[in-house]
């Protein structure tokens, strides 16, 4: 499949799984703008920061015009339930709930349509006996609503 011509916005781009997503969207052709808090060469910002949500997408629409697919891939934590605090379990609703609630709201308003993808799974969202419930997995089935 080509993506020729396309434009991805891929949150958490910077390294990890949504590294490995940037380069292979690039192999085949599109044009890719992450978001991550780690240097990147589009944009370094916070998620969990709506002023920088959206100098984000007015940053890719002027440079493209348009946004193809969003990735949501930002892991906004990883801690068990044990070790999280309110606050950051806060901050990582912000990052894994509503940044892309908001990315894909602002996109929709820019252009009416939008193709979603989203890496978080429900299955990967219940813990098995081994793994931590960390506040990720508790986020993953709320972004399947997005």
């Amino acid at each position: 499949m080509s993506f020729e011509g396309k434009v991805a916005v891929i949150t958490g781009g910077a390294q990890g799984i949504g590294k490995c997503i940037c380069e292979e969207f690039e192999k085949q052709g599109a044009r890719v703008c992450v978001i991550d808090k780690r240097d990147n060469p589009y944009f370094v910002g916070d998620l969990a920061d709506k002023a920088t949500l959206e100098r984000f997408t007015e940053q890719v629409v002027a440079d493209f015009g348009q946004v193809d697919y969003l990735i949501n891939n930002a892991a906004p934590l990883m801690k068990g339930i044990t070790e999280c605090s309110y606050e950051e379990f806060e901050y990582a609703q912000r990052v894994g709930v509503t940044a892309a609630f908001y990315l894909s709201k602002l996109k929709y308003k820019q252009q009416g349509a939008l193709r979603r993808h989203s890496t978080f799974r429900w299955e990967k969202s219940i813990p098995t006996e081994k793994q931590k419930l960390t506040p990720p997995r508790l986020l993953k089935a709320g972004t399947s609503f997005v």
